[in-house]
């Protein structure tokens, strides 16, 4: 089945990955009750916008757990022209709402998959130089996306989640890769790095910190 091909080669890839830094601790399990925040550098069509992400989970049983992310990124530029300057502000949200479960727990690593709601929005601004506004533009969209996920805990502080999103939004499909390293300093606070690459116009870095219950 392509499920479990691509469980199989999530597998692999996080082998690959964590191997050299792993070593036993079968007391360790990966963190599925967080909240947090993070500083978000996203560069799309060679423009880097800068902003913060908002992240929580939260674990109803051994298997089903609830996830969400909000992104809110946003850059000003000026232009100059023979009317005089122009400065413009660009904006992008994005929010993902999903439903998840673990289908494979052996308890430092967990396999899991979700899916849910997503919500995009873009909207632009232009300005002349005493703030008076020429034009705004403004387009959001909702959809779905389904995640497939590996996240391996291991040493009792270091935590890493690979994972693969399917967005579709108005007719329109992107997908995702992401690999996240978690450091605990402590048993309930994790500082975070992470990286994704959507299609092949857009990446997006985060450092964060995360409080786990």
């Amino acid at each position: 089945m392509l499920l479990n091909k691509k469980i199989a080669q999530l597998v692999a890839i996080s082998s690959l990955v964590i191997s050299p830094l792993a070593f036993a601790n079968e007391d360790a399990t990966p963190s599925f009750d967080h909240v947090g925040a993070s500083y978000v550098s996203y560069d799309i069509l060679d423009e880097s916008l800068t902003g913060f992400g908002l992240h929580v989970e939260k674990s109803f049983n051994e298997h089903v757990f609830f996830s969400a992310k909000h992104t809110d990124v946003s850059e000003e530029f000026a232009l100059v022209t023979d009317q005089g300057t122009v400065n413009t502000e660009l904006s992008a949200l994005l929010t993902h709402g999903n439903l998840g479960y673990k289908f494979f727990n052996n308890g430092s690593t967990v396999v899991y998959g979700s899916v849910g709601y997503t919500r995009m929005k873009i909207s632009a601004n232009a300005t002349d130089s005493s703030g008076a506004l020429f034009g705004e533009v403004s387009e959001g969209e909702s959809g779905v996306n389904a995640q497939l996920g590996l996240r391996s805990r291991f040493a009792s502080n270091v935590e890493v989640d690979l994972a693969i999103r399917h967005i579709d939004i108005a007719d329109e499909t992107d997908q995702e890769v992401s690999l996240l390293a978690r450091y605990y300093g402590q048993q309930n606070l994790s500082f975070f790095a992470g990286y994704s690459r959507l299609d092949s116009e857009s990446s997006s870095l985060n450092l964060g910190v995360s409080y786990h219950f």
